[in-house]
C-alpha cells in the first residue's frame, strides 16, 4: 500500500509446511493468492488505493480498484528461497510445487566449502556398497576437488 519493497526470505524449515509452500506456489505462479484475502479485507484493501486509482485516471469499479492493488503488490512483493540443492524440502517439492522452481530465477550459489563438500561425499559413499572402505576417504577427496 505505501509502494515499499517487500522481500519475504524462506529457507528449508519455512517450506516444510505445506500451507506455507502452498501460498507462495500459488503467489509465483500467478502473482495471487486467491484465499489470501476475504471479501471485506479485498473492500478495505479498495479503499485505501482508491486515491492512487482516481489520481491514475483509471475508472472506479471494484475490478478496476483490485487489479490496481494486486499491480502495485507485484511490483514491490519479492520472494527470496534460500535452500541448499540437495535439501530434503527440494527433493519432495519438484512434483509437487512445480512453480516454485518455473516461475523462479536462481541468481547464484554460494561456493561450498572444500570440508562440506568432503562430508556430504563422505556420507553417500557410506551407503554406497560397490565402493570398496578403504577407497571411500580417497574417493571423497576425489569428489570434492572434482
Amino acid at each position: 500500500l505505501h509502494s515499499k519493497q517487500v522481500v519475504v526470505v524462506l529457507e528449508d524449515d519455512d517450506l516444510l509446511d505445506c500451507k506455507k509452500v502452498s501460498l507462495t506456489q500459488e503467489i509465483i505462479a500467478t502473482g495471487y493468492a486467491s484465499s489470501f484475502f476475504d471479501r471485506q479485507q479485498k473492500e478495505d484493501l479498495c479503499k485505501q488505493v482508491k486515491p492512487r486509482l482516481n489520481d491514475s485516471g483509471i475508472i472506479d469499479n471494484a475490478d478496476n480498484c483490485w487489479e490496481y492493488y494486486l499491480t502495485e503488490a507485484r511490483k514491490n512483493f519479492h520472494f527470496s528461497l534460500c535452500f541448499a540443492n540437495d535439501s530434503e524440502f527440494r527433493k519432495v517439492s519438484v512434483s509437487r510445487f512445480p512453480s516454485l522452481y518455473q516461475g523462479i530465477v536462481i541468481d547464484f550459489y554460494h561456493p561450498l566449502v572444500k570440508e562440506n563438500l568432503i562430508e556430504m561425499a563422505q556420507m553417500y559413499l557410506k551407503s554406497d556398497l560397490l565402493v570398496p572402505e578403504y577407497l571411500k576417504d580417497n574417493s571423497a577427496q576425489h569428489l570434492a576437488f572434482v
